[in-house]
Protein backbone atom coordinates (compact mmCIF):
# COMPACT_ATOMS: atom_id res chain seq x y z
CA UNK A 1 0.00 0.00 0.00
CA UNK A 2 2.93 2.18 0.75
CA UNK A 3 3.25 2.31 -3.87
CA UNK A 4 0.02 3.76 -3.65
CA UNK A 5 0.59 7.17 -1.58
CA UNK A 6 4.81 7.26 -2.73
CA UNK A 7 4.83 8.11 -6.35
CA UNK A 8 8.29 8.92 -6.32
CA UNK A 9 8.88 5.07 -4.70
CA UNK A 10 6.91 3.38 -6.78
CA UNK A 11 8.68 5.30 -10.06
CA UNK A 12 11.60 3.86 -8.57
CA UNK A 13 10.91 0.37 -8.26
CA UNK A 14 9.47 0.32 -11.68
CA UNK A 15 12.59 1.58 -12.85
CA UNK A 16 14.42 -1.29 -10.92
CA UNK A 17 12.17 -3.47 -12.32
CA UNK A 18 13.21 -1.96 -15.88
CA UNK A 19 17.30 -2.44 -15.01
CA UNK A 20 16.96 -5.77 -14.06
CA UNK A 21 14.60 -7.23 -16.55
CA UNK A 22 17.21 -5.40 -19.11
CA UNK A 23 19.83 -7.23 -17.56
CA UNK A 24 18.37 -10.41 -17.66
CA UNK A 25 17.83 -9.87 -21.67
CA UNK A 26 21.19 -9.23 -22.16
CA UNK A 27 22.48 -11.84 -20.04
CA UNK A 28 19.77 -14.27 -22.27
CA UNK A 29 20.90 -12.80 -25.71
CA UNK A 30 24.37 -13.59 -24.59
CA UNK A 31 24.01 -16.95 -23.76
CA UNK A 32 21.69 -17.62 -26.83
CA UNK A 33 24.95 -16.24 -28.97
CA UNK A 34 27.78 -17.25 -27.22
CA UNK A 35 26.34 -21.06 -25.80
CA UNK A 36 23.13 -21.41 -27.92
CA UNK A 37 24.94 -20.84 -31.51
CA UNK A 38 28.02 -21.91 -31.19
CA UNK A 39 26.67 -25.64 -30.47
CA UNK A 40 24.52 -25.03 -33.10
CA UNK A 41 27.40 -24.43 -35.24
CA UNK A 42 29.31 -26.99 -34.09
CA UNK A 43 26.03 -29.78 -34.86
CA UNK A 44 25.88 -28.51 -38.30
CA UNK A 45 29.63 -28.76 -38.98
CA UNK A 46 29.68 -32.33 -37.11
CA UNK A 47 26.13 -32.83 -39.50
CA UNK A 48 28.45 -31.94 -42.86
CA UNK A 49 31.28 -34.47 -41.81
CA UNK A 50 29.22 -37.29 -41.27
CA UNK A 51 27.63 -36.80 -44.50
CA UNK A 52 30.64 -36.43 -46.17
CA UNK A 53 31.79 -39.67 -44.26
CA UNK A 54 28.56 -41.74 -45.59
CA UNK A 55 29.29 -40.31 -49.45
CA UNK A 56 32.89 -41.45 -48.78
CA UNK A 57 32.05 -44.95 -47.33
CA UNK A 58 29.16 -45.45 -50.21
CA UNK A 59 31.46 -44.90 -52.80
CA UNK A 60 34.12 -47.04 -51.46
CA UNK A 61 31.34 -50.14 -51.12
CA UNK A 62 30.66 -49.06 -54.91
CA UNK A 63 34.12 -49.48 -56.34
CA UNK A 64 34.59 -52.59 -54.16
CA UNK A 65 31.80 -54.03 -55.44
CA UNK A 66 32.56 -52.96 -59.27
CA UNK A 67 35.91 -54.35 -58.55
CA UNK A 68 34.51 -57.83 -57.48
CA UNK A 69 32.11 -57.80 -60.12
CA UNK A 70 35.34 -57.53 -62.83
CA UNK A 71 36.96 -60.86 -61.17
CA UNK A 72 33.88 -63.09 -61.24
CA UNK A 73 33.43 -61.96 -65.16
CA UNK A 74 37.29 -62.57 -65.20
CA UNK A 75 36.93 -65.80 -64.05
CA UNK A 76 34.00 -67.03 -65.42
CA UNK A 77 35.59 -66.12 -68.84
CA UNK A 78 38.22 -67.93 -68.40
CA UNK A 79 36.02 -71.06 -67.06
CA UNK A 80 34.32 -70.93 -70.39
CA UNK A 81 37.38 -70.68 -71.94
CA UNK A 82 38.70 -73.58 -70.04
CA UNK A 83 35.94 -75.69 -70.93
CA UNK A 84 35.86 -74.63 -74.77
CA UNK A 85 39.86 -76.04 -74.77
CA UNK A 86 38.55 -78.78 -73.03
CA UNK A 87 36.22 -79.89 -75.27
CA UNK A 88 38.72 -79.47 -78.16
CA UNK A 89 41.08 -81.96 -76.70
CA UNK A 90 38.54 -84.74 -75.97
CA UNK A 91 37.48 -84.59 -79.47
CA UNK A 92 40.80 -84.63 -80.83
CA UNK A 93 41.80 -87.49 -78.25
CA UNK A 94 38.32 -89.08 -80.06
CA UNK A 95 39.57 -89.03 -83.26
CA UNK A 96 42.87 -90.36 -82.38
CA UNK A 97 41.05 -93.57 -81.52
Amino acid sequence: MALKTDVAGALSSVREAIAEVAGVQGRLGGFQKFQVQSSINALQASRTGLTEAASVIGDTDFAVATAELNRQTVLIQSSVNLLGLVNQQTGQILQLL
